[in-house]
């Protein structure tokens, strides 16, 4: 006779006859360390102190806000729509970067990445079988004593030649730079288009033998979501959005370095972007703060950023997260801040950052 347990004796049998199934990540994945906006992010709730900074502070604008609300209103906005995009949309932006590397990559195939770059690179090129080369935006002599421009980072052409190989595929480039700001000169430009021609390179930008991709999110401050974005680069046209985007950037850039100013911590002026890279070389992290062990070899950027959240306050991203490890000093003095915030919250971030008058070397 047949006990209540007899299906569940049969099941577990059956389940020690089935080999275990291995569900860890890839190994291309298992390596991978905590990303830096985790640790930032964890940092910041863990601070007795509420961080300022860095941290998208504004709203979309009212137009863009509008048109969201009006496309759930509409039918054909809430439903299934063309598997290659809705039309308006298509014509209005081109986005998609994990979508180009997958498109285009073969495994084994190498892409060229100026450094500091958006470490969310890494993943997508990972992901498409592609292998990253890295060559580096250099800083100014003056960079660690002076206030310079981000026009003043450059690109040793020599060194750029030098990294293309037989596997080469891609040159990834935007302007303005992401982190340092640099907006590309056009002979700067020129000689990276003649390259991608005379090797027969992808050129993946934002501009020009290119495929462009733009960002929604960061254009119009609503880096959650991506409704609405055909209503709002139509508008955006003419609406003056983007003259007054430019005034209104300018003036919270020069709101926030006036206290790198009266420090004397050199800092790099963005020709394009809200972020401003401070030179924190100066800055000594005095010998009683502890630095949780999940971090410790991690370079000093890093542990200076965790100091400015737990000590100050103040959050801001260390730069060398996004370089690459043949090129370990590169950004290990530079914390980016980003002015997208009111001036209420600027102002406080000022007057907390007063406080590294405390921890500052001769």
């Amino acid at each position: 006779m047949e006990t209540d347990n007899a299906g569940d004796d049969f099941s577990a049998a059956k389940q020690n006859d089935c080999p275990a199934i291995d569900f860890r990540p890839a190994k291309r994945w298992g390596a991978s360390k905590q990303d830096v906006w985790s640790v930032i992010n964890e940092g910041a709730e863990a601070s007795r102190i509420k961080p300022c900074v860095n941290i998208s502070g504004w709203n979309p604008p009212e137009f863009i806000r509008e048109a969201a609300k009006q496309a759930l209103d509409r039918f054909e906005c809430n439903k299934n729509g063309s598997t290659k995009g809705r039309s308006r949309l298509r014509e209005a932006i081109s986005k998609g970067m994990l979508s180009v590397w997958m498109a285009f990559l073969i495994p084994g195939d190498e892409v060229i990445l100026f450094e500091p770059y958006f470490d969310q690179y890494l993943d997508g090129i990972y992901m498409a079988g592609g292998v990253i080369r890295c060559v580096p935006l250099r800083s100014p002599a003056k960079a660690d004593i002076a206030i310079c421009s981000s026009s003043e980072w450059t690109i040793n052409f020599v060194e750029l030649e030098q990294s293309i190989t037989s596997r080469t595929k891609m040159i990834v480039i935007n302007t303005p730079h992401n982190h340092t700001g640099k907006m590309f000169s056009r002979e700067e430009l020129r000689h990276i288009s003649d390259m991608s021609v005379r090797h027969n390179l992808i050129l993946l930008s934002d501009e020009q033998r290119t495929i462009s991709v733009g960002s929604v999110g960061k254009h119009f401050l609503c880096t959650g979501w991506r409704e609405a974005a055909a209503a709002a680069y139509e508008q955006s046209l003419c609406n003056g959005f983007w003259s007054q985007t430019r005034t209104l950037v300018r003036e919270k850039m020069i709101r926030l370095c006036q206290v790198f100013q009266e420090l004397d911590l050199p800092y790099t002026i963005p020709e394009g972007s809200y972020f401003v890279l401070a030179n924190l070389l100066k800055v000594q992290i005095p010998r009683v703060y502890r630095t949780p062990p999940h971090i410790r070899d991690r370079r000093r950027d890093s542990l200076l950023a965790r100091f400015l959240i737990m000590g100050l306050g103040v959050t801001a991203i260390p730069a060398n997260e996004f370089c690459s490890p043949e090129h370990p000093c590169l950004g290990e003095n530079y914390l980016r801040f980003a002015v997208c915030q009111g001036d209420d919250i600027l102002d406080l971030a000022k007057a907390r950052l007063r406080r590294l008058q405390l921890y500052l070397t001769g």
